[in-house]
């Protein structure tokens, strides 16, 4: 708490943090409950696909997120993005494999979660610097929608996804695994169905 606050503020700032546990953990229910399926679908239908399909359900999901007011459609919306998320996790790493060439894979996977992580954090601080002083106030009214600094970066992180999930459909079409790759997902999918 801080000193000289009214206890409703202090108590809204506490619900607060509360709610932002329980966006976290319904975003981690999406993904674990997800991966298993996600896995013998990739299995299925290919690691391509897979990927250019999460990538647009990503983005189809964050543009109804911002659009939502309610707390519980929220947090569904959230589960859903996990979900979504997952087939990204799934499908990376082995089209990942796939794609360099066996000299480069330890170079390329050094290379890969820095560069994730600082992308991440550049696009928090980017969003933030954004909403916090170049948008701040906005009002935009848009075919009987009404945008706001935090909908109008949701709304356009979640186009800017779903452009990256069609240009993966065009650029992987034909992306196959080799048949030793196919195999050992054959295993995961073996073991993920006991």
């Amino acid at each position: 708490m801080y000193e000289n606050e009214p206890s409703h503020q202090s108590q809204l700032r506490a619900a607060l943090v509360w709610a932002g546990h329980l966006f976290g953990a319904a975003f981690g229910a999406g993904v674990i409950s997800a991966s298993f399926a996600l896995v013998l679908l990739a299995h299925r239908l290919g690691e391509a696909r897979v990927l250019a399909f999460s990538l647009i359900a990503w983005g189809l999901f964050m543009v109804i997120f911002s659009r939502l007011t309610s707390f519980i459609p929220g947090l569904i919306m959230f589960f859903m993005l996990g979900a979504s998320n997952a087939g990204i996790n799934v499908t990376v790493g082995p089209l990942l494999l796939h794609t360099t060439p066996r000299q480069f894979v330890g170079r390329i996977s050094s290379v890969m979660t820095p560069s994730i992580t600082l992308a991440s954090m550049a696009s928090a601080a980017g969003a933030g610097y954004l909403v916090s002083t170049t948008l701040r106030g906005l009002r935009i009214s848009l075919l009987h929608l009404t945008f706001g600094p935090l909908d109008m970066v949701f709304t356009v992180t979640g186009i800017l996804v779903i452009g990256a999930g069609m240009y993966a459909m065009l650029a992987l079409r034909g992306v196959a695994l080799s048949k030793k790759a196919q195999s050992e997902m054959r295993t995961t999918a073996e073991v993920v169905k006991i």
